[in-house]
């Protein structure tokens, strides 16, 4: 049965707490998953974010799936001095959750049919020191 999914003004992104994905898989070449992040500051909002492009994301993609990727892109350290908390955006609850909450919860995201063509998109609210 395919998962329910909700849309939300930040566009197709797909979000299910353990269920079956849909039918019309993407290949692993081409899914494409947005990525829209900004700081948690005053007057910075989804509507000023900024976006990257993570290709060939995990076809069932964890929080920390996508937090391991803006690691390797340089834009936050997980651990340490500096560490930056990120909350990925739950579209069915219209909530942001830590990427930790997401991870123990089972919260996935079903980017079985993300593709270059129509890019499903993840927002990730960051806040630190």
């Amino acid at each position: 049965r395919p998962s329910e999914t909700m849309d939300a003004s930040l566009g197709s992104s797909l979000t299910r707490i353990r269920s079956t994905g849909s039918d019309a898989v993407v290949s692993d070449q081409k899914r494409v998953v947005a990525i829209k992040y900004f700081l948690d500051r005053p007057d910075m909002d989804i509507d000023k974010a900024s976006v990257l492009l993570f290709k060939r994301p995990p076809m069932i993609c964890r929080a920390s799936d996508v937090a391991a990727f803006l690691e390797r892109q340089g834009l936050i350290k997980r651990q340490g001095e500096g560490a930056f908390l990120a909350e990925v955006y739950l579209d069915r609850f219209k909530a942001f959750m830590s990427v930790e909450m997401c991870d123990k919860s089972g919260v996935e995201f079903d980017l079985s049919t993300s593709s270059t063509a129509d890019p499903a998109t993840l927002a990730v609210r960051l806040s630190g020191d």
